[in-house]
């Protein structure tokens, strides 16, 4: 028989030990529910519960990629070091007849964000570019797809001689195949296709690409009709709803660099393989859409 004194300290004991054990699991549960919030809470998250649960005013308003992924922000890391999705290299930008849209911030700031990823990977440090950063357009402009060059940029209001217009803020450089190609990869397939719209090769041989609505200034065919300069100032007065259009011969020269020729034209070939690049700038998409901004 068990002395009554001794059973009832082993009972204070086992209370004691019940106690610590409902306190820690207590504390426990804390911190996985602290843990939880703070990771719903984050932007990375937020872009992701957005595009599950088909909010697509800030989540998807570039669209899905041919996968049925969300094209803008569920693949756009806050810090530069973590993986990001790699894609197959476009082959079938004409036929695929993908649809050419008017993108939105959220899209942009996902090119942004694989730009610097790609060039913290490459170069070993932080690009310094203002990710996130408004357009590099100094006055109120649209972006609309219904004229004969497809997507373009408008003037919203009437514009003085010799107004810059555009910035260029978030113009990158690429010097070699090795760096396009790594860059390109990050992008799901109707981006990739964009982007070999958009990238045009100087005269030093390099590519370049305007990562904003600067991408859609497109080519003045005659002299009387171009409304900026090299610089992007206003070479006259400039209505409102007049486009905004450069000549590209002033600074674009395509037989510069051979590499991006063979990159572009691998992307955009028909049946025959030959390259239509040309063919196909000036088609715009299939849908019509307009995206306003101001300064």
């Amino acid at each position: 028989m068990q002395h009554p004194t001794a059973t009832g300290c082993n009972n204070n004991d086992d209370d004691d030990k019940r106690r610590r054990q409902i306190k820690m699991k207590r504390r426990g549960n804390a911190v996985i529910l602290f843990l939880a919030i703070a990771a719903i809470a984050s932007p990375a998250a937020a872009r992701v519960l957005g595009a599950r649960e088909g909010d697509t005013t800030g989540s998807c308003p570039g669209g899905v990629s041919p996968d049925g992924e969300c094209l803008a922000g569920y693949d756009s890391p806050d810090n530069d070091s973590e993986p990001r999705r790699r894609y197959e290299l476009a082959t079938d930008c004409a036929a695929s007849d993908y649809p050419r849209r008017v993108h939105g911030r959220e899209t942009w700031r996902f090119l942004q964000d694989a730009y610097a990823q790609w060039y913290a990977a490459s170069k070993g440090r932080r690009d310094r570019r203002p990710r996130g950063a408004p357009h590099g357009f100094d006055v109120e402009f649209e972006v609309r797809d219904d004229g004969p060059r497809g997507r373009s940029v408008y003037a919203a209001a009437d514009i003085p001689e010799g107004t810059r217009v555009y910035r260029g803020d978030h113009m990158v450089i690429f010097r070699s195949p090795t760096e396009l190609v790594s860059f390109l990869k990050l992008l799901p397939h109707d981006l990739q296709c964009d982007v070999l719209l958009w990238a045009f090769s100087g005269f030093d041989g390099h590519v370049y690409l305007d990562m904003d609505e600067g991408s859609y200034i497109n080519h003045g065919e005659m002299e009387d009709i171009i409304t900026l300069d090299y610089n992007a100032d206003t070479t006259r007065e400039v209505r409102k709803g007049e486009e905004f259009l450069q000549d590209y011969g002033e600074y674009v020269a395509p037989l510069r660099s051979k590499w991006f020729n063979i990159i572009r034209g691998r992307a955009w070939k028909e049946g025959d393989g030959e390259s239509n690049v040309g063919d196909y700038i000036s088609t715009g998409a299939p849908e019509k859409q307009m995206h306003s901004s101001g300064r």
